[in-house]
């Protein structure tokens, strides 16, 4: 399966873990008055030295009292003991309670404490998921025509006068599959990265679990093509981060005719790429900077992707601007693509698409 991204921590949880790290927490509950929980923590820790419960009270007293009930607060063992809240009831109560028994010499006792790291006597903090690095905000793919609505996490890439939208397939009275289309104009040179002038289509899959998941996840690649018009073929792109950090974004290209093939019995075949097969081309090539040997070509004779796994261990694929000369000049591109033509293609084509399968994932029964 597609890994998942694991979840973002919220401000709150920073603080909550902050406040852990240097070993005393108080045990309000984490709820949806976060920004409450945050200001008291802030408060009982500082406001000695730099203000007074009041300062806290400029918010609504009511919600304060509904939100930190008495009895969910927690105490280090060199606070005040539990006893000297009895009875109180308002959160202003509370919070003066909290300022007169946490006088400036205790205080600097707990300055100490914390510097060498002792903790309370109860645990009351939430624990997140690590943070993610500081690059994985996830990166919408561009589109460069929005005319005719495609599936979820699908976008299209297409250059000039070519297009994609899903369409019946003829096989059978409800079938549909996606229509790759290019038209036979040419065009000025400026829509493309590089220098090309025809027209491309290019179907993008960019699912958010897929963001930077590793490149083995998508070690085989298949999908249904049927020509109806023209002798331009599919091939497949894939945007891959050498050292997943946003450093190091390549395409590598598997191109249509080194594909292996078989036929269906409706006049569909199928491609298969797989990431073992020596079908891979780089948009720039890869070299291994310890031996200088080229692992992944950018002309002449495909390669595996063998050896640049085993090199780079951490590549994942990434959806991003890229340079590669017969891509969209300036916007995102999605992770992985499906390419009817190239960046010089003047002539007229139709394919259609079905059963695109990822790895383990299968897309299928388009509607």
């Amino acid at each position: 399966m597609i890994p998942v991204l694991p979840r973002k921590r919220t401000l709150g949880a920073r603080f909550a873990r902050h406040s852990e790290l240097f070993g005393c927490k108080f045990g309000f509950p984490v709820d949806a008055s976060i920004d409450r929980f945050i200001m008291i923590r802030h408060w009982v820790i500082i406001m000695p030295f730099f203000g007074s419960p009041e300062k806290l009270m400029n918010t609504s007293q009511d919600a304060l009292n509904s939100s930190y009930p008495l009895d969910s607060i927690s105490y280090c063992p060199f606070l005040a003991p539990p006893k000297v809240m009895t009875n109180k009831k308002t959160a202003q109560d509370r919070i003066e309670i909290l300022y007169r028994a946490t006088s400036r010499p205790v205080l600097a006792g707990l300055a100490f404490l914390m510097t060498v790291g002792l903790g309370c006597s109860r645990e009351t903090s939430i624990y997140p998921d690590p943070a993610p690095p500081a690059d994985t905000a996830i990166v919408s793919p561009g589109q460069t025509d929005t005319r005719f609505p495609l599936p979820d996490d699908f976008y299209n890439h297409s250059v000039n006068r070519a297009s994609i939208q899903v369409q019946p397939d003829g096989v059978s009275a409800t079938s549909k599959a996606f229509h790759f289309k290019t038209e036979s104009d040419a065009n000025s040179a400026d829509s493309f990265n590089g220098s090309g002038t025809g027209n491309r289509a290019i179907l993008g899959f960019s699912p958010e679990d897929l963001y930077r998941s590793p490149l083995a996840t998508a070690d085989i690649l298949t999908f249904d093509a049927r020509s109806f018009a023209g002798t331009e073929k599919i091939s497949i792109h894939l945007q891959v981060d050498l050292l997943c950090n946003g450093s190091s974004l390549h395409v590598l290209t598997a191109d249509s005719e080194l594909l292996s093939n078989s036929p269906e019995s409706d006049g569909y075949t199928r491609f298969t790429a797989d990431q073992s097969a020596a079908i891979w081309r780089a948009d720039h090539a890869i070299v291994d900077p310890d031996s200088a040997n080229i692992l992944v070509p950018a002309a002449g004779a495909a390669a595996s992707l063998d050896a640049l796994k085993a090199r780079y261990t951490a590549a994942c694929l990434r959806t991003g601007i890229t340079n590669a000369a017969d891509l969209p000049k300036g916007i995102p591109t999605a992770a992985i693509q499906w390419a009817l033509g190239s960046d010089d293609t003047t002539t007229q084509n139709s394919v259609f698409v079905r059963r695109l399968s990822i790895g383990s994932e299968v897309f299928e029964g388009l509607e």
